[in-house]
């Protein structure tokens, strides 16, 4: 029935017209952190109650309100990965250095004492997944290496890695992960397509191929029906198959491109170097919440991340030494349309 439903939104997103309209940025603008450097990347803590932001050299802590809580240093090495534990205890994150000399880092923190827990050196990590247990956290690199870690052990337990198509030479890149809420079902998004990862032993299956080119941040709803990459492309995740978005479509998608579903509610946001656009699924239009076009960053960073209350959205990344929090209620979404 899933199957059906999507395949009729997508053939009517092919011939409709959708239309795009502008917030009133002040109006819906929460607050605006102004932050001691560049910042790169941002991530809610899971009960929503912080907002950490990396950048270049440091992690900053923040409270909803935009007040600095703690600054972590990650030794002149520029955050480009992080994560809150499901219990908020720690903080995962990965960072690379500029300086050959240095090698890269990824990090456990202890939010309690904002102090380093353990340290994972030459491990450049793009994304994690901590499991329910708090102790394990699936690790997934750009080489597509995949790895599960013990914090109480200090020590890998599981390594495996995805396979690419022999036609293929070079290394598969794990932008992200998408899990179930009981993370019996784990999907990692590549440039050479989706697979399915066993959270016991690291097998991996692909589910479909799709080489999506550099830079893509894609993301998966909450209901893992249906993932999104750039250039306006779906895949639906029961049988592979790909849908795109339409010709009609008045926002741009590109290889550099980042995308997150609301946890919550039925929308999502795309950032991309022209600006920051919100999806209506239900409605099919699109409003841009913020049309200024920024020169891609450190290694084409952009970052999004939504509240855990669906409510609430941290831009950051491209942008300076500066973070976004937007919030936009359903209500916002509703009165919006044209």
């Amino acid at each position: 029935m899933r199957v059906i439903i999507w395949s009729i939104f997508f053939a009517l997103v092919s011939i409709l017209n959708i239309e795009s309209k502008s917030f009133d940025k002040q109006n819906y603008l929460y607050a605006v952190i102004q932050t001691p450097y560049v910042a790169n990347i941002v991530t809610w803590s899971s009960d929503g109650n912080y907002l950490a932001v990396g950048g270049n050299g440091y992690i900053w802590i923040y409270s909803m309100n935009g007040i600095l809580i703690a600054t972590l240093a990650t030794n002149e090495q520029i955050v480009i990965a992080m994560k809150y534990s499901l219990d908020n205890k720690m903080l995962i994150s990965s960072s690379v250095s500029s300086n050959p000399s240095v090698s890269n880092r990824t990090i456990i923190w202890d939010t309690t004492t904002f102090q380093e827990h353990t340290v994972i050196n030459q491990i450049t990590a793009t994304d994690f997944i901590w499991f329910p247990d708090n102790k394990n956290i699936l690790i997934g690199t750009s080489e597509g290496n995949l790895s599960v870690f013990n914090i109480e052990e200090a020590s890998i337990l599981t390594t495996s890695r995805i396979l690419r198509r022999a036609d293929q030479f070079n290394a598969i890149n794990i932008f992200s992960f998408c899990a179930d809420l009981d993370y019996n079902k784990i999907f990692a998004l590549t440039n050479y397509g989706i697979y399915q990862i066993n959270p016991e032993s690291l097998d991996s299956e692909e589910i479909i191929y799709y080489a999506g080119g550099e830079g893509i941040n894609g993301d998966c709803n909450p209901s893992l029906s249906l993932a999104t990459y750039s250039r306006g492309v779906f895949i639906n995740l029961f049988n592979g198959e790909i849908f795109t978005s339409g010709s009609s479509v008045e926002y741009p998608f590109g290889p550099d491109f980042t995308a997150k579903w609301n946890p919550v509610y039925n929308n999502a946001v795309s950032y991309v170097e022209q600006g920051l656009y919100l999806w209506d699924i239900m409605k099919l239009n699109v409003i841009a919440l913020d049309t200024i076009e920024r020169p891609s960053g450190f290694v084409r960073t952009q970052s999004i991340a939504w509240h855990p209350n669906g409510e609430y959205l941290a831009q950051g990344g491209k942008d300076g030494a500066y973070v976004n929090i937007w919030h936009i209620t359903m209500e916002d979404l509703l009165n919006s349309q044209p």
